[in-house]
């Protein structure tokens, strides 16, 4: 198969879309936008070539926050809806891949660099295992890469709409506040950038405050959005040790997404009770010990993915 010199490329999440273009292997600056400012993709995609001034491009990579399972693609999280059919043909894009974005954001993490990446608590990386991406933002992706004959795959999974669960009795109490609200607890139900919110909300603090504003709170010291935070690390903690366990993840656990990249929350990540929380598991705490787990600080991951992707053979 002949190299791909020049490719479009799009992270498309709940509230944002991005673009950039990679050339001989160079990734462009990404534009972000909203995607509440256009009525589709296809618009998003016009206004973002017309803007740059750049002509089609024969391929296109995009990342997209559901499954790829269809033609037709709707989302939980965003309200665009489109065919991959239909847009390959609108476009004239000799290759379309379309895959979800935490496959690409998983993709990204074999080539990510040591300043790209801060360790949390003990571990060892064991090249052979798999490696999972846990990434809360506008919803909460999961993603996870196996390695096969030297050569990593991606698995696209749903993983962050599981069943919350609980460790202690206030967070089971917590629990059953909110299902007399939202029916289902997913682990996303509090994950979330909105989950900071509803966990505040729960709390007794004003309904609907922004993620930001908890963020901004917890900072300041207030006790209710430290209390937030404290929950909210916590069951990060313990969602993760789950999928370890579930996968064998000594390739290790990785943290990415918008939340852990605010402005002052990767301190308060540091210092929360996630790794305590992420090793909890009775008879397994010992083996959860050894497995390495990483906060993902750089913006990089989802382009670097997408590249890798489409330079593929996958």
């Amino acid at each position: 198969m002949k190299p791909i010199d020049e490719f479009l490329m799009a992270d498309m999440g709940g509230t944002n879309i991005r673009f950039s273009v990679c050339r001989c292997g160079e990734i462009t600056p990404p534009r972000r936008y909203k995607c509440s400012e256009f009525d589709s993709l296809s618009a998003a995609i016009h206004f973002y070539l017309d803007e740059e001034r750049i002509a089609i491009p024969k391929s296109f990579m995009l990342g997209v926050p559901g499954p790829v399972l269809e033609d037709v693609l709707t989302f939980v999280n965003n309200p665009w809806s489109f065919s991959i059919s239909s847009l390959k043909k609108e476009f004239g894009f000799k290759i379309l891949k379309v895959v979800n974005d935490f496959a690409a954001s998983s993709m990204a993490i074999p080539y990510l660099r040591e300043k790209d990446i801060v360790s949390v608590g003990s571990g060892k990386v064991f090249l052979d295992h798999p490696k999972v991406v846990i990434g809360p933002g506008t919803g909460l992706g999961v993603g996870i890469i196996v390695p096969v004959k030297g050569k990593w795959y991606p698995i696209e999974t749903e993983g962050g709409h599981v069943t919350l669960s609980a460790r202690t009795e206030e967070q089971f109490e917590l629990i059953k506040k909110a299902q007399r609200l939202i029916g289902h607890v997913s682990a996303e139900s509090f994950l979330a950038g909105k989950g900071l919110s509803f966990i505040y909300y729960l709390l007794g603090g004003e309904d609907k405050t922004l993620p930001e504003e908890v963020m901004r709170r917890g900072q300041a010291k207030e006790a209710r959005a430290l209390k937030t935070l404290d929950f909210y690390f916590s069951f990060l903690g313990n969602v993760a040790g789950n999928l370890a366990l579930s996968l064998g993840a000594f390739g290790g656990v990785y943290i990415s997404g918008g939340i852990i990249r605010q402005p002052g929350v990767l301190d308060l990540f540091l210092t929360s009770n996630f790794r305590s929380a992420f090793e909890d598991k009775g008879a397994r705490t010992d083996y959860l010990k050894q497995i390495p787990v990483y906060a993902v600080i750089t913006h990089d991951t989802a382009f670097l993915g997408l590249k890798h992707l489409m330079l593929s053979e996958l």
